[in-house]
């Protein structure tokens, strides 16, 4: 048998192959020239990696879910503000351009005949590169002159298209809902020209006597013309009659920068969510700031409008006036040396405070040495002229407790505000801070006359006073959207109390009693009343006495102007639209051209007692 020879072979083989193993890995002789070194792996040769294919920037026409297709050549736009693009959209409704980096405006070269989109809310960016653009079916109108009381009559949501003809062209629009809701009436400018400004004015609802309530734009920030606006109108199911008749009035008007005429002016009317009466209460504002019966002015006094002359007219400019804070005095400069240890004796001397042109030179004389007693006088005079003496007035006065007591004063009814002398950490200070607004000096930080504001009285720009503007369908001082009742904040709980049918006395209207409905509705319901029920009243509760700032006023029928009374007027201001860009019938008073920033329209009911030298 020849096995124990092959064992013995395959024993030597793997005796073989465990050596070699041992020796680690083999590496073949080096060759004279080889320095054992070789190439780092950057420097080895490697292949390109495989490029990505670039994904473009695309644009997809659609109409009521489905593609759109152009009839004519119509042009997808990219701009990103420093660079232009477009490709025409194609036999899908697409188009797409490569090679863009960033965020863009997207936009159409112009619209399909009888389609309307909106401009301004397409954006493309690397991360969401494609955009849907939806178009709307143009409504249409039969556009013809337009009056106040002779309108286009609207009575569906949808895009619409009219053209200004030339600047000032109001064109006037009924809108008659079939359903409750909130209403926005939006223009669709494109923002890229910046040269066409829409706005929109707002009527309401009576359809025999219609004011303007305000007027819309878009705000927009420095150095933007175009500002597309966007109006809200809320009508409530209470306010949908059978058929639905409810009417409310809006007119739409357009300016070119540029000055071209015809302007293609777009506009959306959209239902954007339910609406009750039941949201907002209106719910009464009462005053919170003293209301205080005002001081009387002598013949030796002239009222002062709140404006002041500017570029050919007349300009109200509320840095002119500044609230002046309950208790805070203003700082009296020594001009003369005190003298003498008592507390009347370290007073002793002159002190001067300046106002704008005018000095007031202010001398205490203690009666004798020793005394906490003596009289003050007061002189004031054109700073220019010191010789020259406008007025001069002496009072008599006590220190005690570390203040001047004032015991007599001469002609109390001729200073302009609360008169008090006391010294503050070694600093003489005059007058007291009445919580009213006042004509400023900021040069000198000095207070001057009580800013006042015509409440219960007619002035210039109204024919009634603001106690008895509020009318049928106008509802002045229910305003800021209906939540805000002034009602009683300027009129009072006893004025309103009066009732003018008969001696039953009124009842507040709830939201939901059915005399709200009714034209003649002034927010008050008697007990004579047929359509209301107990539930529909909601009387102020037992021993509930409100004081109006109307039932404060003086003589003249003026209050003055607090904090709470300045936020009012404003609010009053931009709810009447007093002001509208030049079209405001306060800016075209006729007597005057009268011009305000937004913040300071309250003024338009102000003015000042200025004392006749």
């Amino acid at each position: 048998m020849k096995q124990p020879k092959f064992i013995a072979t395959l024993a030597l083989l793997l005796a073989l192959l465990t050596l070699l193993s041992a020796c680690g890995t083999y590496k073949p002789a080096l060759r004279p020239t080889d320095t054992g070194e070789h190439e780092s792996e950057s420097e080895l040769p490697t292949e390109a990696p495989p490029t990505r294919p670039e994904i473009p920037f695309t644009v997809e026409l659609v109409c009521e879910g489905a593609p759109f297709v152009p009839e004519e050549p119509i042009y997808a736009q990219w701009n990103d503000g420093y660079s232009f693009h477009n490709a025409e959209i194609d036999e899908q409704g697409k188009a797409s351009v490569t090679g863009l980096d960033g965020d863009y405006r997207v936009t159409l070269s112009k619209l399909p005949s009888g389609y309307a989109y909106n401009p301004n809310v397409y954006t493309a960016t690397n991360d969401f590169r494609h955009v849907t653009i939806e178009l709307y079916p143009l409504n249409q109108l039969k556009v013809r002159n337009t009056s106040l009381y002779k309108c286009i009559s609207i009575k569906t949501t949808g895009f619409y298209h009219i053209q200004v003809e030339e600047p000032d062209d109001e064109i006037h629009f009924e809108f008659a809902p079939r359903k409750s809701g909130t209403y926005t009436v939006e223009s669709m400018i494109d923002v890229t020209a910046n040269d066409v400004n829409p706005y929109a004015n707002y009527y309401g609802a009576n359809a025999y006597y219609k004011r303007l309530e305000k007027t819309v734009d878009g705000g927009g920030g420095e150095g933007v013309y175009t500002k597309n606006f966007k109006m809200d109108v809320r009508i409530a199911d209470e306010m949908i009659s059978t058929g639905g008749q409810v009417v409310f009035t809006f007119s739409l008007e357009a300016d070119s920068r540029s000055g071209q005429y015809p302007i293609d002016l777009y506009f959306a009317i959209a239902l954007d969510g339910d609406y009750s009466l039941s949201h907002i209460e209106s719910d009464f504002v009462l005053p919170t700031e003293p209301v205080q019966l005002q001081r009387e002015y002598s013949d030796a006094f002239t009222f002062q409008n709140a404006e002041i002359a500017h570029m050919g007219g007349w300009l109200f400019d509320a840095t002119r006036y500044k609230l002046w804070e309950r208790g805070t005095g203003m700082d009296l400069v020594r001009t003369g040396a005190a003298a003498g240890n008592t507390p009347a004796e370290q007073l002793s001397g002159t002190y001067t405070m300046q106002f704008m042109d005018l000095t007031r030179k202010i001398t205490f004389t203690p009666e004798q040495a020793g005394a906490t007693r003596g009289h003050v006088e007061v002189v004031e005079y054109k700073t220019a002229q010191p010789d020259t003496v406008l007025v001069k007035r002496e009072f008599a006065y006590a220190y005690e407790n570390g203040a001047v007591v004032l015991e007599q004063l001469f002609g109390f009814g001729e200073l302009d505000y609360a008169v008090a002398f006391t010294m503050e950490n070694g600093v003489l200070k005059f007058g007291s801070g009445d919580g009213y607004y006042h004509l400023y000096d900021a040069e000198h930080d000095t207070y001057g006359p009580i800013l006042y504001a015509y409440i219960n009285a007619s002035f210039r720009f109204y024919d009634s006073p603001l106690t008895m503007i509020e009318y049928a369908g106008n509802k002045a001082l229910t305003i800021s959207n209906g939540t805000e009742n002034y009602k009683l904040f300027i009129e009072g709980f006893s004025a309103l109390l009066h009732d003018p049918a008969g001696d039953s006395g009124p009842y507040f209207c709830t939201t939901d009693c059915p005399c709200r409905l009714d034209a003649t509705c002034v927010g008050a319901c008697t007990e004579d009343c047929k359509k209301c029920g107990p539930d529909c009243r909601r009387c102020p509760e037992e021993g509930f006495h409100v004081t109006g700032y109307g039932q404060r006023c003086n003589s003249d029928g003026v209050h003055a102007v607090t904090q709470e009374l300045k936020d009012f007027l404003q609010k009053f201001s931009i709810s009447q639209s007093l002001f509208r860009d030049g079209n405001g019938f306060v800016e075209t008073y006729p007597a005057r051209q009268i011009y305000a920033a937004e913040d300071d329209q309250w003024l338009f009911a102000c003015g000042f007692y200025e004392r006749n030298f």
